[in-house]
Protein backbone atom coordinates (compact mmCIF):
# COMPACT_ATOMS: atom_id res chain seq x y z
CA UNK A 1 0.00 0.00 0.00
CA UNK A 2 1.10 3.34 -0.91
CA UNK A 3 -0.34 7.21 -1.03
CA UNK A 4 0.67 10.24 -1.61
CA UNK A 5 1.43 11.11 2.43
CA UNK A 6 4.07 8.15 2.14
CA UNK A 7 5.62 8.81 -1.31
CA UNK A 8 6.46 12.74 0.10
CA UNK A 9 8.26 10.98 2.75
CA UNK A 10 10.27 9.42 0.44
CA UNK A 11 10.85 11.54 -2.43
CA UNK A 12 12.37 13.72 0.78
CA UNK A 13 14.16 11.00 2.01
CA UNK A 14 15.36 10.53 -1.38
CA UNK A 15 16.31 14.36 -1.90
CA UNK A 16 18.29 14.52 1.81
CA UNK A 17 20.44 11.15 0.64
CA UNK A 18 21.40 12.73 -2.71
CA UNK A 19 22.36 15.90 -0.92
CA UNK A 20 24.42 14.46 1.17
CA UNK A 21 22.55 13.74 4.81
CA UNK A 22 24.39 11.48 6.26
CA UNK A 23 21.20 10.48 8.71
CA UNK A 24 17.80 10.97 7.36
CA UNK A 25 14.77 11.87 10.22
CA UNK A 26 11.38 10.68 9.47
CA UNK A 27 8.88 12.63 11.76
CA UNK A 28 6.32 10.83 12.75
CA UNK A 29 4.99 13.00 15.59
CA UNK A 30 4.15 16.62 13.81
CA UNK A 31 1.91 17.91 13.45
CA UNK A 32 0.35 17.55 16.78
CA UNK A 33 -3.30 18.56 17.12
CA UNK A 34 -4.05 18.41 20.80
CA UNK A 35 -6.18 15.23 21.57
CA UNK A 36 -6.96 13.94 18.46
CA UNK A 37 -5.01 11.09 16.61
CA UNK A 38 -5.30 13.40 12.98
CA UNK A 39 -1.79 13.77 11.95
CA UNK A 40 -0.40 12.10 14.49
CA UNK A 41 1.31 9.19 12.43
CA UNK A 42 3.72 7.75 15.77
CA UNK A 43 -0.04 6.81 16.49
CA UNK A 44 -0.82 4.71 13.56
CA UNK A 45 0.34 1.49 13.19
CA UNK A 46 -0.13 0.36 9.50
CA UNK A 47 1.20 4.40 8.61
CA UNK A 48 4.40 3.46 10.82
CA UNK A 49 5.06 0.71 8.96
CA UNK A 50 4.01 1.46 5.68
CA UNK A 51 6.26 4.95 5.79
CA UNK A 52 9.27 3.29 7.11
CA UNK A 53 9.35 0.58 5.41
CA UNK A 54 9.19 2.43 2.06
CA UNK A 55 11.48 4.80 3.52
CA UNK A 56 14.00 2.40 4.21
CA UNK A 57 13.78 0.37 0.76
CA UNK A 58 14.20 3.70 -0.90
CA UNK A 59 17.47 5.31 0.82
CA UNK A 60 19.12 1.53 1.33
CA UNK A 61 22.23 1.98 4.04
CA UNK A 62 21.53 5.54 5.11
CA UNK A 63 20.74 5.41 8.84
CA UNK A 64 17.18 6.60 9.36
CA UNK A 65 15.95 8.50 13.05
CA UNK A 66 12.53 7.79 13.63
CA UNK A 67 11.01 10.84 15.62
CA UNK A 68 7.72 9.37 17.70
CA UNK A 69 5.56 11.14 21.02
CA UNK A 70 4.17 9.71 23.84
CA UNK A 71 2.69 6.61 24.28
CA UNK A 72 -0.15 5.64 27.05
CA UNK A 73 -0.87 2.48 25.18
CA UNK A 74 2.39 0.71 25.63
CA UNK A 75 1.34 -2.22 23.68
CA UNK A 76 1.06 0.24 20.95
CA UNK A 77 4.39 1.25 21.37
CA UNK A 78 5.87 -2.28 21.89
CA UNK A 79 4.35 -2.85 18.39
CA UNK A 80 5.72 0.19 16.57
CA UNK A 81 9.09 -0.52 18.35
CA UNK A 82 8.77 -4.27 16.12
CA UNK A 83 8.59 -2.36 13.06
Amino acid sequence: KSTLFTKDFVDTALFAKNCGAKLIEANFSCPNVGSSCEGKIYQNLESVRDISTQNVNAIGDTPVSIKGGSYEDKELLKNILKI
